[in-house]
């Protein structure tokens, strides 16, 4: 048996996917939200706490589950550090909300408003 441990992720490509699972209702509207962490990870309990704190309804995923890096490498998706934040169909990589250790709140909110760069 194969195990796999993950300390950091990083997204080098990426690929759409189906539109299969329901949008989750959030204070950004109806978007489908996943947050891949892994366990001990701080910039991933930042980002966890602060959707939360602003009632925005997300799904976690484990990085450390090998059936969910099985299914982001099927979808052409290679994590190398954590975490990394799904908004429908776009992914985002930690270094796009993140400024060094401190959440980018602007950046994160124009992701999840919609625009995709960050900005509102």
């Amino acid at each position: 048996m194969v195990k796999f441990v993950f300390a950091s992720v990083r997204v080098f490509s990426l690929a759409s996917q189906d539109n299969s699972t329901p949008d989750l209702s959030n204070s950004f509207g109806a978007k489908r939200i996943v947050v891949y962490s892994s366990d001990g990870c701080h910039k991933c309990a930042v980002l966890k706490d602060w959707l939360r704190n602003v009632n925005t309804h997300f799904e976690e995923r484990s990085l450390e589950n090998v059936d969910v890096m099985a299914e982001l490498v099927m979808r052409d998706v290679v994590v190398l550090s954590a975490p990394v934040l799904e908004v429908d169909n776009s992914v985002y990589t930690e270094t796009e909300f993140f400024e060094g250790n401190t959440l980018s709140v602007n950046r994160l909110q124009g992701i999840l408003g919609g625009n995709g760069n960050g900005r509102r």
